[in-house]
């Protein structure tokens, strides 16, 4: 299953962070990915093991990732979140 996600690239530019943390295949994806946007976002795709699996390895990433699809991921990593914003006393943000 490869997953849509958007990662930041934000100065520093480093690609010795992000999704780079997911070693060769995450090295892969951000070498096919296009350039950054204006604020500095870069969209790849990564393959993942499973939904579980995927959820706790993005949430790594913490707001230096967003999950765009497939749909089910990027609800299970908003419920994680959502869970540990209750569990740390935060209102959760609302998922668009």
């Amino acid at each position: 299953m490869a997953t849509p996600t958007r990662h930041s690239e934000k100065p520093p530019r480093s690609r010795g962070g992000g999704v780079t943390q997911f070693g060769t295949a995450g090295t892969r994806a951000l070498d096919g990915a296009g350039p950054p946007d204006d604020d500095g976002w870069v969209e790849v795709e990564m393959p993942v093991e499973s939904r579980a699996v995927a959820v706790t390895d993005l949430l790594r990433l913490g707001t230096e990732a967003e999950v765009l699809g497939p749909p089910k991921l990027r609800q299970a990593v908003a419920e994680a979140v959502g869970v540990l914003a209750e569990r740390y006393g935060a209102a959760p943000a609302r998922v668009t």
